[in-house]
């Protein structure tokens, strides 16, 4: 079964599925594998994967001044996420 949100993915990055299929078992043993605000107990059902990133692929990465990778981190809402 796939759902329609799944379906229209361009990318595939939407999977649904049972906890035992193959998929969803080999993304929940991702060490990128994340649930929000799972330390408060809340046991939410929906998981996430920490966005991938190749630093210095981009155009603008790669003429980065040595100095700013401390305060773009600081800036950025995913850094604390990824493993």
């Amino acid at each position: 079964m796939v759902t329609a949100c799944a379906a229209a993915c361009p990318t595939q990055a939407i999977r649904f599925g049972t906890l035992d299929s193959p998929d969803i078992a080999g993304a929940r043993k991702d060490p990128r594998h994340y649930r929000l605000l799972e330390e408060l107990g809340t046991e939410p059902r929906t998981s996430y994967l920490a966005r991938r990133r190749n630093p210095g692929t981009r155009p603008h990465e790669a003429a980065r001044a040595p100095g700013r990778a401390a305060v773009d981190t600081a800036l950025d809402p995913d850094a604390g996420r990824r493993h």
